[in-house]
């Protein structure tokens, strides 16, 4: 399987850039990759100084290389030094606030989720003692970048002491009437037999990506909208969720009815591209 080899994070000299730092030196390690920071800011001495403070105070055997990435607009610059340094995984910070529950991204995120040619993982509460990815939630559409996403997250698991990965298909009633319109609308029963060939469907997807390193269960999520994903991986105190994505400036970036990650995220989230 194509793996990440090249991650960067996408830095602020700022209080949350440690436990950041620690999480993306913690993945790195783990995965077997280089890891550098991308700084959305002009280089100069006092910033260089704290930056060199942090990798002392993590002890830090081999600092990551800084990238000076100045720009009227940090994702501008950000998505540049991307491009520019052959960055295969980006590794930031998601929120903008936290209220009742919902933990909103702000407008860099939204950017680098529309516009970043490589994957990205965004952390909701970084922490300085990173744990373990545990739970993975992988939401599906069939897809090739779905296909992809599954092997990512198996890959992910084998080296992140994972405990299980949920395969979830999000089934609304969008879904049901745009891929079986004929059981949709035209039988009584259609219904049960649309939800029993969903799951088989599901099952017969995570089979074909061949074995897993965890053990694997398929979910098939009915509602009305694709946001009850957002309240599934909160009930099962998922410690990241995948997504795939298509390259950007595809018309449709991500799964049907996965829209709402551009606004609200429920764990650490990780866009496979």
């Amino acid at each position: 399987m194509d793996r990440h080899k090249n991650i960067a994070l996408a830095s602020t000299v700022s209080p949350r850039f440690m436990p950041l730092l620690a999480e993306a030196v913690l993945l790195a390690r783990k995965l077997g990759c280089d890891l550098s920071l991308i700084h959305s800011g002009e280089e100069s001495a006092e910033s260089r100084e704290k930056f060199e403070v942090a990798f002392k105070d993590l002890e830090l055997q081999r600092w990551p290389e800084i990238h000076w990435a100045a720009g009227a607009e940090p994702a501008t610059a950000i998505l540049d030094a991307i491009k520019a340094h052959g960055i295969d995984l980006l590794i930031a910070g998601a929120l903008e606030k936290e209220a009742s529950g919902r933990q909103y991204v702000g407008n860099v995120v939204r950017t680098l989720m529309r516009d970043a040619p490589c994957s990205l993982l965004f952390f909701t509460k970084p922490s300085l003692d990173p744990q373990p990815f545990r739970q993975i939630v992988v939401i599906t559409d069939y897809s090739e970048p779905s296909s992809m996403s599954l092997q990512r997250a198996y890959f992910l698991a084998q080296h992140n002491a994972a405990e299980e990965i949920r395969i979830v298909r999000i089934f609304t009633i969008f879904t049901q009437a745009k891929e079986q319109p004929a059981e949709f609308f035209g039988k009584s029963d259609a219904h049960a037999s649309m939800i029993e060939t969903e799951e088989r469907h599901l099952k017969e997807f995570a089979a074909a990506a061949g074995p897993s390193p965890v053990p694997v269960e398929t979910i098939c999520v009915e509602a009305t909208t694709g946001f009850a994903a957002s309240d599934y991986v909160q009930s099962v105190n998922a410690a990241v969720l995948m997504i795939p994505s298509h390259p950007p400036g595809t018309p449709q970036l991500l799964p049907d009815g996965m829209d709402w990650v551009f606004n609200v995220i429920p764990s650490n989230l990780f866009i496979v591209r």
